[in-house]
């Protein structure tokens, strides 16, 4: 980014594929809302290993501010996703290098003060994940340190007296997914219901149905979960 000298700037990471229309799309965006900084889009999620694919959706629903939504979680998505103006990049100042995890994430959230945000609607990266990008111990890390810039974000938040709800939604957005990786990583099952529990106790008017699945699921065991999917199935 420092030797560049272009007036955008795009990124590729490591096993992101942009579609063939990514950039042409979002130029044409950019070019009709100049009071955007930073555009993004939606992702397709490919599983290597299972061969499954999924979109991932992004950006806020209607009504929803902005700048508040992005102090819960990162709504902008990965740094492949975005097109975004030097001007404003060199108002916000780059990356946090003292980050491991979540740099793009703190970056967005300073964006976000100097301009506007904005999302396609459809597809612009292809995300593939083969379960080897992380080890297991490091996704756990990566979930304190996004918690870290989600704190940060919200004690900057205006007006103040919205940050406890702020915190509220953020942690319980940042249990599921523990909830999830400890399901995935076959932690105890203790670990799987406290960060189920968790997540929709504290906050379950954010991903509801999500929230309440793992929640049953972690109550009732994976094995009686995977039993009753099978025979909802086969109705």
């Amino acid at each position: 980014m420092a030797e560049s000298t272009g007036s955008l700037i795009a990124f590729l990471d490591a096993d992101d594929i942009w579609l063939p229309d990514k950039l042409e799309r979002q130029l044409a965006y950019l070019d009709n809302h100049p009071n955007v900084v930073i555009v993004s889009g939606q992702m397709i999620w490919w599983h290597v290993r299972r061969d499954s694919r999924h979109i991932e959706r992004f950006g806020v629903a209607p009504g929803r501010n902005v700048h508040r939504e992005l102090t819960v979680r990162n709504i902008v998505g990965n740094p492949s996703m975005a097109l975004m103006r030097r001007t404003a990049l060199d108002q916000a100042g780059p990356f946090d290098e003292t980050l491991r995890w979540g740099q793009d994430w703190e970056m967005f959230v300073r964006l976000a003060r100097v301009g506007d945000l904005g999302w396609l609607d459809v597809p612009v990266v292809i995300y593939r994940w083969h379960g080897k990008s992380l080890s297991r111990d490091n996704r756990w890390v990566r979930l304190d340190t996004l918690q870290r810039i989600a704190w940060r974000a919200i004690d900057d938040y205006q007006p103040a007296w919205q940050r406890p709800l702020l915190r509220e939604r953020a942690w319980s957005s940042l249990e599921l997914d523990r909830a999830r990786l400890a399901l995935s990583t076959n932690r105890p099952r203790l670990d799987h219901v406290r960060h189920a529990i968790g997540a929709f106790a504290v906050w379950p008017f954010d991903d509801t149905r999500a929230k309440a699945e793992f929640a049953a699921r972690s109550l009732i065991g994976e094995q009686a979960y995977q039993r009753l999917r099978r025979l909802r199935a086969r109705r």
